[in-house]
C-alpha cells in the first residue's frame, strides 16, 4: 500500500494550493512596492485575480496573509532547517547548527518580510505557522538532545541541563535577530556578527569547569 505522503494531491487540493500561491505571491509583490499601509485586502484579491470573498476563505486578514509568507519562506527550507541531534564540533559549540550561517544569510535576505511579520503580526511573541510550528518542536528536542550528548562526553559543562541551555540559546538568537530589525540599516553582516558576539558569550559560559 503507498504511504499517504507519496499519494498525489486531488485536483481540488491543487487548485486550492494554486490560488494560496497566488494570493502569496500577489501580497509579496504589493507589500515590497507599497508597504503594510499601502496595501489592502482588497489590493492582494485584485492582484491574485480572485474575490475578496475566496481570499478572505483563505486568509482573513493582513497579518494572517504575512504569516503566510513566513509559512511559504520556512516551508521553503524544509527539511534543510531542521536540526540533528548528532554533534558536530563535540563542545559547546553544538548550540548552534554547523550550517548556522548559511540560515542567517537565507534570513537577512529576507528582511523585509521578519520586519513585517515583527511589526504587524507579532510574530516573535505569538504568530506562529505550521512549518515554524513543526520546526520548533523538532529543533528543540534536537537541540536538546545534542546538547546532552556533548555534556556526556565532557564538552559542555553539565550543572545545567541541556533543556535549560537550549532556552537560553533561542533567547539570545530571538534577541539578536531583534536588535538587527529595529536598525533599519542593519545588513547581513550586522545580523552575523550580533548573533555570534551573543553565542560566544553563551559558549564561554557553558566550557566545562576545571576541577
Amino acid at each position: 500500500m503507498a504511504d499517504d505522503a507519496d499519494t498525489p494531491p486531488s485536483l481540488r487540493e491543487r487548485k486550492k494550493q494554486a490560488v494560496r500561491a497566488a494570493i502569496l505571491e500577489a501580497a509579496e509583490r504589493l507589500f515590497r512596492e507599497n508597504g503594510y499601509d499601502g496595501t489592502s485586502m482588497s489590493d492582494i484579491a485584485a492582484a491574485a485575480d480572485i474575490s475578496r470573498k475566496t481570499l478572505f476563505n483563505y486568509m482573513e486578514t493582513k497579518p494572517a496573509v504575512i504569516l503566510g509568507l513566513v509559512d511559504a519562506f520556512i516551508g521553503e527550507h524544509m527539511p534543510e532547517w531542521l536540526e540533528t541531534d548528532i554533534p558536530h564540533y563535540h563542545d559547546a559549540r553544538d548550540i548552534m547548527t554547523a550550517d548556522v550561517d548559511a540560515r542567517l544569510t537565507d534570513i537577512a535576505e529576507h528582511r523585509w518580510l521578519l520586519t513585517l511579520a515583527a511589526t504587524h503580526a507579532n510574530f516573535f511573541a505569538i504568530g506562529r505557522t505550521k512549518y515554524v510550528n513543526d520546526a520548533l518542536d523538532i529543533n528543540v528536542s534536537s537541540r536538546e538532545r545534542r546538547i546532552a550528548a556533548v555534556q556526556r562526553e565532557g564538552g559542555i559543562r553539565t550543572d545545567i541541563p541541556a533543556r535549560e541551555i537550549s532556552c537560553y540559546y533561542e533567547v539570545l538568537r530571538d534577541q539578536a535577530v531583534h536588535w538587527w530589525l529595529q536598525d533599519e540599516n542593519g545588513s547581513a553582516e550586522d545580523l552575523h556578527r550580533l548573533f555570534h558576539n551573543a553565542m560566544k558569550t553563551l559558549i564561554r559560559g557553558l566550557e566545562p569547569r576545571s576541577t
